[in-house]
């Protein structure tokens, strides 16, 4: 399911992913959304506070949507349910295939 949705990641994966930076960015903006913010960004996430938070590991290091994902699913394994943390690490397994394939077929 999640393979068959980056199949045409190239050009549509960096799009989406722009957006996404685009939209954080606008979020945080302003300091009168950090309540709001923490709702949608529970603890399990790092913390908005927390200078390793996923989105802002993901953020500083230019990750595309495939990369950032696994770097995501690696972060949080097992913070919001320890009974899914094998679930969570096999999805950051598929992100990084998804990145290994699309490299292998620009590599040619």
């Amino acid at each position: 399911m999640i393979a068959e949705a980056f199949n045409n990641e190239d050009e549509d994966g960096q799009l989406m992913l722009e957006k996404a930076k685009e939209a954080t960015r606008a979020r945080h903006k302003d300091a009168a959304d950090r309540e709001v913010v923490g709702k949608i960004r529970p603890d399990y996430y790092g913390g908005v506070d927390n200078p390793y938070e996923a989105i802002k590991v993901i953020e500083a290091w230019e990750l595309n949507f495939s990369l950032g994902s696994a770097v995501k699913y690696i972060s949080r394994a097992g913070k919001k349910d320890p009974l899914k943390e094998i679930e969570d690490l096999e999805k950051a397994e598929t992100y990084i295939a998804l990145e290994i394939k699309r490299l292998k077929k620009l590599r040619g």
